[in-house]
């Protein structure tokens, strides 16, 4: 069978357009004069919203902050960078893999049409490799900067960086694909799939935030990597990239990447349909019994008892579990939390001043608050429209809408809060300081708090009952305000570190204005907060 690239484009047009449908439907309505001139537009303007801007933002954030490192003084530190930056698409985009390769609903229709199975496996492997590829992009610069503290010349500089970014790009698009079609063919993967899943996930975002704040601890001297001699000699990779056979070495590796990728094509592509039935019948053994029978219950267990099981059921989808419970915390308990609450780097007088200890508690609790809930990634944020078609069902019972949506908040209030709050309570206790514990706690549930009202309202208002995966609820937002919000969010986290770091030279005077302005501040943000929620739940 030969390939045709006509059908290919065409192919790659639907998917890209299937893996993003809330956004697609969204550009549909706001430049419906444009694509009616012009219906093939709307590809450009995914490509730019779902991986140009994405693009440019991690390649800007992460490139600027490793500018600093000596690579010559500290080598294997390339080592270190190329592992996670290499593990990091690999776990983050290998549920896109999965729900695009195994989960997609359109995949039976392609059966009957004049298309090879090839031409739609490499469609979509390029779509969804093109979800982690954004974060292999900072890898030109760290090479580009080995090479330049190394003293090499300026061709190498420039086109070395270059090569060796390609040859991590074509490995991490067959070890996603080598992974996912070993996994997908055993039964323990079948049977724990939702897990396993959900483990890449939060582990992706553990690792790129680790990455970001491994550095900046570096650069600010928190690590004295000098001391450890543990990157100052030459890795592996480092080591070679300073030999004479690095290119000889690139040259092998890309004719092996290269002949895996033609054994994939020939072995796997050609057959993509026959691995179809294959998982398809595994499935079939695992259908999960509808929802909709907690519904039509009528037990002594009450209204509330019954929406908070039915909502527990929800809570199956991977992406959306990463996302909504695990993935806010992480930024903090990597970057805010462990400097707020190591004792070691207090001032002594710290501990005996509650005037200090009620201003940390008040930092933390707004800073925690405004951390895991700034982005939208809250639960309550998806939790109306994760009832999926059930919604018109709800509707349509002699149910109380407004008590459902409170039980709703509650509940989505409640499961993303315990986490957080479990990270306070630990650190806390790991560093001993107690008397900063109950403000900390209370100033962060009421921010909480008042934060999932507003991201239910948002939900309310922005409905989506027929999302196919996370990523349509997701892309609900526009990709520049989530940007900004991001940016937001890093900047709210670096001036709090730097806040902290300054809480021991207050007192008397200034320790009281610190307290006061703290609290002018916490209370401007909830009202902020309980304006806009009044004045959405109005308008809704």
């Amino acid at each position: 069978m030969t390939f045709r690239w006509a059908y290919f484009k065409e192919l790659l047009r639907f998917n890209l357009v299937f893996a993003n449908t809330a956004l697609a439907g969204k550009l549909q309505e706001k430049q419906a004069e444009k694509l009616k001139a012009n219906p093939n537009a709307l590809t450009g303007m995914l490509v730019r919203k779902t991986f140009i801007l994405p693009f440019l933002f991690i390649f800007i954030i992460y490139s600027v902050l490793f500018i600093g490192v000596d690579f010559a003084a500290l080598p294997m530190y390339l080592d270190l960078l190329v592992l996670v930056m290499l593990m990091v698409p690999i776990l983050q985009s290998f549920t896109t893999f999965y729900n695009l390769f195994y989960e997609s609903a359109d995949t039976a229709a392609y059966m009957p049409l004049p298309v090879y199975p090839q031409e739609l496996f490499l469609a979509r492997l390029l779509v969804a490799g093109m979800s982690g590829y954004m974060f292999l992009s900072p890898m030109v610069t760290y090479f580009a900067l080995f090479y330049w503290r190394n003293g090499f010349s300026w061709p190498v500089i420039v086109i070395g960086p270059l090569l060796w970014t390609l040859v991590l790009f074509l490995l991490y698009m067959v070890l996603n694909v080598a992974i996912l079609q070993g996994l997908v063919k055993t039964a323990l993967f079948s049977r724990m799939s939702t897990r396993f899943l959900t483990f890449t996930n939060v582990a992706a975002q553990a690792l790129a935030v680790i990455a970001l704040v491994l550095c900046i601890w570096t650069l600010q001297g928190l690590i004295d990597i000098e001391q450890t001699k543990l990157v100052s000699r030459p890795g592996p990779l480092s080591g070679l990239l300073l030999s004479h056979w690095q290119w000889p070495a690139w040259a092998l590796v890309f004719a092996g990447l290269v002949l895996l990728a033609l054994w994939i094509y020939r072995h796997v592509a050609v057959h993509y349909y026959d691995s179809l039935f294959g998982v398809d019948q595994v499935k079939k053994t695992q259908r999960k019994a509808p929802r909709r029978d907690l519904l039509q219950r009528r037990s002594n267990e009450g209204l509330g008892r019954m929406l908070w099981r039915y909502n527990w059921q929800l809570l199956d989808d991977v992406t959306l579990v990463s996302q909504t419970l695990v993935t806010p915390v992480i930024l903090p308990v990597f970057l805010f939390l462990p400097q707020a609450f190591t004792g070691s780097r207090l001032p002594a007088p710290f501990y005996r001043e509650p005037g200090l200890m009620l201003l940390l508690g008040l930092l933390v609790g707004l800073g925690l608050g405004a951390m895991v809930n700034i982005m939208g990634t809250s639960l309550a944020a998806y939790i109306v429209s994760m009832d999926r078609e059930n919604f018109a069902y709800i509707c349509a019972l002699p149910i109380d809408m407004t008590r459902y949506l409170k039980e709703k908040w509650r509940f989505a209030t409640v499961v993303s809060g315990a986490l957080p709050s479990l990270v306070l309570v630990g650190l806390a206790a790991w560093s001993g300081i107690w008397p900063a514990l109950p403000p900390a706690l209370l100033v962060f549930w009421l921010i909480h708090m008042l934060a999932d009202a507003n991201w239910l309202l948002y939900d309310l208002t922005h409905l989506n009952t027929g999302w196919q995966s996370a990523t349509d609820l997701m892309n609900r937002m526009p990709r520049g305000l989530m940007m900004t919000l991001m940016f937001v969010g890093f900047a709210g986290a670096f001036g709090g570190v730097a806040g902290l770091a300054a809480l021991g030279y207050f007192k008397g005077a200034d320790l009281a204005l610190a307290v006061t302005g703290a609290v002018i501040v916490l209370a401007l943000a909830a009202l902020c907060l309980a304006f806009q929620m009044r004045r959405k739940a109005v308008r809704f």
